[in-house]
């Protein structure tokens, strides 16, 4: 086909889509449709004003600075119940009121329930309690919500928080999260003026009530609440959580040769010298003869030292064997670990308050670095007090680290 010919052609196709836009309603829709898909990625639309047409590409849904890649969204999106736990929460990404009214009519009316009740401060668990809705019921709606964009899963905002920068933070400040933190606070007397300011605060982890410390009024520490909910919106901040570890003395004992060898103190390249130097050759007023009689003073110095070193490794590490009393409810709280593990956790805590072993027990099969406080607070029913005081009371073999949950859909 000619060049001018291919030209007549698209102008004879053109003519006649604008035909059907003059005449056709259906047709007016789905353009509509097409452009509501090119640029929100959803459509909410009435055909002949009779049939709701609903759509939604979740990888377009997303907000764009999530870090995943799309078939990593799209698979976690349409898995997103498996990905659940019951304390973890709900962040709306729009307005509550709007997102209501926004629903059709023919609605479901439990899902007007979950969003009259949300809270940022709630976790599902809670919800499911103050709205009487199952919690896989709840756990139904916030997939649905989470597949179209409309709310974030977090953990819920309270004071013991710990957030710092998102390591993929955009920090520039002619960024266009920049410009829009700017025009959503411009009038607020309690956040500061710019986001690289805002994000300046939690450049190290404390806990998020130790942000709040010169609010005053309810106002005041709403305006907190709110910037630290735009912040988590936009994925400029990450929650750190604190993980804990068993460190008993076998685990240490690969890096005692080590340690050993670390209290010895280094010999002198002079001892080599006044080996080789026959000490009959030097003169007495020879200027190494007092260099050779300090050598020979610190040989022996360092055999005493050797001496009393080997003391002092066997007191830091000691041999002694004593009555295991706690082994028998070790076994029942770590049935899968092996004998030789239980046992050595006996012997660490063996001479530790019967009460306090009791509460250790409760916990101590999360103590392997893959439980944050959060969940052992969940899954043991216990309070956050109770835990770090027992987590206190056993520091000698119980070290903490913290970084971020590892679950994906935290991350969209």
């Amino acid at each position: 086909m000619k060049p001018e010919e291919r030209k007549e052609r698209e102008n004879e196709i053109d003519m006649a889509y604008k035909q059907m836009l003059d005449k056709s309603s259906l047709a007016q829709t789905l353009k509509q449709i097409y452009i509501d898909l090119q640029m929100a990625g959803e459509v909410n639309i009435m055909l002949n004003n009779w049939v709701r047409v609903s759509c939604c590409l979740p990888h377009r849904s997303v907000p764009i600075n999530c870090s995943l890649s799309q078939d990593k969204v799209f698979y976690i999106l349409t898995n997103a119940e498996r990905f659940f736990k019951p304390y973890y929460g709900l962040l709306l990404l729009s307005d509550q009121s709007s997102l209501q009214s926004s629903l059709p009519l023919d609605s479901s009316s439990t899902l007007n329930t979950l969003l009259k009740h949300l809270r940022s401060s709630y976790t599902m668990a809670r919800l499911s309690i103050e709205t009487s809705i199952p919690l896989t019921q709840i756990y139904r709606l916030a997939a649905h919500l989470l597949y179209w964009g409309r709310v974030k899963i977090i953990f819920p905002i309270v004071d013991d928080n710990y957030y710092v920068i998102a390591p993929d933070a955009d920090l520039s400040k002619n960024s266009s999260l920049s410009k829009l933190y700017a025009q959503t606070f411009q009038h607020s007397t309690v956040c500061y003026t710019t986001l690289q300011e805002a994000l300046a605060e939690y450049s190290d982890s404390i806990p998020f009530h130790l942000h709040g410390v010169q609010c005053e009024t309810d106002h005041e520490l709403r305006e907190r609440l709110r910037c630290v909910e735009w912040l988590l919106k936009h994925r400029l901040i990450v929650q750190l959580h604190y993980y804990y570890y068993l460190l008993i003395k076998d685990d240490r004992n690969e890096h005692l040769d080590e340690f050993k060898r670390s209290r010895h103190p280094k010999p002198r390249v002079t001892h080599r010298l006044t080996s080789e130097i026959p000490v009959s050759s030097l003169s007495h007023g020879s200027p190494l003869s007092s260099y050779s009689t300090i050598s020979l003073y610190n040989d022996q110095m360092i055999d005493q030292s050797n001496n009393s070193n080997s003391n002092l490794q066997d007191d830091v590490f000691p041999t002694t064997i004593l009555p295991l009393r706690y082994l028998f409810q070790i076994e029942q709280a770590l049935p899968d670990e092996t004998n030789d593990y239980r046992q050595r956790v006996a012997t660490a805590i063996n001479n530790s308050n019967e009460n306090d072993v009791n509460q250790f027990l409760k916990i101590a099969k999360y103590l392997n670095g893959e439980h944050h406080l959060e969940e052992i607070i969940y899954l043991e029913s216990l309070t956050r007090t109770q835990i770090l005081s027992t987590i206190e009371s056993f520091q000698h073999i119980v070290i903490k680290a913290l970084h971020v949950d590892p679950n994906l859909v935290l991350q969209i």
